[in-house]
């Protein structure tokens, strides 16, 4: 999905072009993405072909060359999810909110003034992005992490942790600990940025469109913009009540009497100053933006600063140390 970046970059200078609503191709993708039922007949049982998404992303990037329709960059949101998760819906929605805010007057299907240039046409379109029983429900099966025995942690399993107590509840729940601690998985971090950018990218496109149609609460992502606020907290609550958990500092009296005062600012003259300097930045990240998931990293690197280097290695790289061992001659070690 590379090519988003790139069709973004080379969106201001496309005209939308004209309504291919009626050709081939536009009927092609239409019956691409048409879903029938299983059905059974007598002792036959005829299985629905599951969508072919592959195609669906081909026969939209063939449209993308000649219109600038939001009912083809709609499927190639979906495509993009069904294809590369979490990283292609953002892509996607990218693409589909600049059509928004720049292209609204132009954009396909166009609005007509027969009708009162009433955008339910377009709504109708976007809303097939937040559809429950498709969207949302593969959005929650996408893996946001695995622990190191490859158990996973779905997006949906966010959504159970913020529902009532329970078996499964406390199963989630220490299943993202797990992930967290003691060292925060990176994979974790990534996933909680695009569900952060996620939401950014939805909350733009809902004021852009409260703007364009001047009708509050048109927008049909204001559901799931807050389910991914809710489960990103839910991430994010973790990750504080980690890092308060753990000491904040050193006790005073393994500290040397000439380092008893703190010094954030100028140099740091000693292992003692680092970790002060350390704890200073976490402290200005509990106050100032809680959300951040920077005072748990500071606290893996708090860590490690009165480690060896064979003790750096093995909190960081565990599975490195033997061979490191084996060339200093200490393999039974």
């Amino acid at each position: 999905m590379n090519y988003v970046d790139e069709y973004i970059g080379a969106l201001s200078s496309r005209s939308c072009g004209r309504d291919l609503e009626y050709t081939a191709e536009f009927i092609a993708l239409e019956q691409a993405v048409r879903t029938a039922e299983t059905v059974e007949y007598g002792e036959h049982v005829y299985v629905a072909q599951a969508i072919d998404w592959p195609h669906v992303e081909s026969l939209c990037r063939g449209l993308y060359e000649q219109t600038l329709d939001l009912r083809v960059m709609v499927l190639l949101t979906r495509a993009l999810l069904e294809r590369c998760g979490l990283n292609g819906f953002l892509g996607g929605l990218r693409l589909v909110a600049w059509l928004v805010r720049q292209r609204w007057e132009s954009v396909h299907p166009q609005l007509v003034a027969d009708d009162q240039f009433d955008p339910l046409i377009r709504i109708n379109t976007l809303a097939e992005l937040a559809v429950p029983a498709t969207v949302i429900a593969l959005l929650k099966r996408q893996v946001l992490a695995r622990t190191e025995d490859g158990q996973a942690l779905c997006l949906g399993d966010l959504d159970v942790i913020c529902g009532t107590e329970g078996v499964q509840h406390g199963e989630q729940v220490a299943l993202l600990t797990r992930l967290i601690e003691p060292n925060c998985s990176a994979e974790l971090m990534r996933s909680l940025g695009l569900m952060n950018a996620l939401r950014t990218v939805l909350d733009e496109m809902t004021a852009d469109l409260d703007e364009k149609t001047a009708v509050q609460g048109i927008s049909p992502f204001l559901g799931l913009s807050k389910s991914l606020h809710k489960w990103a907290r839910v991430i994010e609550d973790r990750l504080r009540l980690v890092v308060t958990k753990r000491p904040s500092a050193q006790p005073q009296e393994r500290l040397p009497k000439a380092h008893s005062n703190e010094r954030v600012g100028g140099n740091c003259d000693s292992r003692e100053d680092v970790v002060r300097a350390l704890d200073a930045i976490c402290s200005y990240y509990q106050r100032h933006e809680p959300s951040s998931p920077v005072p748990f990293l500071i606290a893996r690197v708090r860590r490690v600063t009165t480690m060896s280097f064979i003790d750096i290695i093995e909190e960081l790289a565990p599975n490195s140390v033997t061979d490191l061992r084996r060339l200093g001659g200490r393999v039974g070690d």
